[in-house]
């Protein structure tokens, strides 16, 4: 007699949830959106009898699982857009197991009131006996037990997928973890670099970080090696070192171009409006003491001339020599790609007259 017995509490239990199964797909909620609601029930809030288990009370849904979004950090923020991603991880896995806990207790509750409405159904009529009003309080406290059946049917469904939305969503936190942290680690090395080329830069306007660079002597007027756009001013004529070509140097761009004074950063100088693809040259012999961006200057590519002279070429597209490598007058430094190029005569970390070093 145990078997029909099991199997009518099944029938019961399908036949209020087989309804309630039926109805639309849930729709998971998309991220960073409010997380749930409690689910819209007609039940009256009056307890179960006795015999259905202990008093129904309504899940606190909305107040225990309130999702908060963080506020999204600055770009500039790598760290903090880690912190943020974990901590977001973190909420997620508590809601998680806040969400597990409920489901199971919800479930207990089902299973309770679907016996005790298995118990009252199979009791059938029997309250006849007790008179009208007898009759009708029994039927009231079936039909109350199955809404409230229906109503945990309900919660259990809804619980379930929240749950697996959640950890859905779980899953895809430690791809945003591991994301923001390579984006960190990504922006910790360009922070790193770009103090690494600041601190050369500086560097390279330190003679005691190189040797004493040979000068060759000054070539004769007319030489070839002197190139386009040398120029010669009158008065007694030096005859070695960098400092003997004051008022003579070349342009530093093949072909010439339209000139005009510019500036950058603490220093001035003069732009080469050229064609993208033209040649920089070195003005004169020297070492490479710089190659590499730097702030505002971009491109640059900065040449010890000994005796604390410089000459800095920046707005490159690409660079040719590397830092410590000779160059001699006219080689190859790099190319331009469009911008103009920024040529500068240092003294030290002083900038010079640029302008009467060409000879204008």
């Amino acid at each position: 007699m145990r078997t029909p017995r099991r199997l009518s509490f099944v029938a019961i239990v399908l036949a209020i949830a087989v309804p309630v199964v039926a109805q639309p797909a849930y729709t998971p909620t998309p991220y960073g959106a409010q997380p749930y609601a409690a689910p819209s029930s007609a039940a009256p809030s009056s307890a179960a009898p006795s015999s259905a288990g202990p008093p129904y009370a309504a899940p606190p849904y909305a107040s225990d699982f309130v999702a908060t979004i963080p506020n999204e950090p600055a770009p500039d923020a790598p760290d903090a857009r880690v912190a943020a991603a974990e901590a977001e991880q973190v909420r997620l896995q508590a809601e998680v197991d806040a969400l597990a806990e409920q489901r199971a207790q919800s479930e207990v509750s089902l299973r309770a009131r679907a016996r005790a409405l298995y118990r009252l159904r199979r009791s059938g009529m029997l309250p006849v006996a007790g008179g009208f009003d007898a009759m009708l309080g029994h039927l009231s406290r079936v039909e109350r037990l199955e809404r409230m059946v229906t109503r945990d049917v309900r919660s259990v469904r809804f619980l379930r997928q929240r749950e697996e939305s959640l950890r859905a969503e779980l899953e895809l936190s430690d791809g945003r973890i591991a994301e923001a942290r390579r984006e960190a680690e990504a922006e910790r090395a360009r922070a790193a670099e770009q103090a690494q080329m600041a601190a050369s830069f500086a560097m390279a306007f330190d003679p005691r970080t190189l040797p004493a660079l040979p000068v060759a002597p000054l070539p004769p007027l007319g030489h070839p090696s002197l190139g386009h756009g040398t120029f010669r001013v009158h008065g007694a004529e030096p005859t070695s070192g960098f400092a003997a070509l004051r008022g003579r140097l070349p342009l530093p761009v093949r072909g010439g171009g339209a000139m005009r004074e510019a500036s950058r950063e603490d220093g001035r100088g003069v732009e080469l409006l050229s064609p993208a693809g033209s040649g920089v040259v070195a003005v004169a012999d020297g070492r490479v003491a710089f190659a590499g961006r730097h702030g505002a200057l971009g491109l640059t590519v900065v040449l010890d001339h000994g005796d604390g002279h410089y000459t800095l070429y920046s707005g490159l597209a690409q660079t040719a020599p590397a830092v410590g490598e000779w160059v001699g007058q006219g080689a190859r430094l790099g190319t331009l790609g469009g911008e103009p190029l920024y040529f500068e005569v240092r003294q030290g970390t002083r900038s010079a007259d640029t302008r009467a070093w060409i000879g204008l």
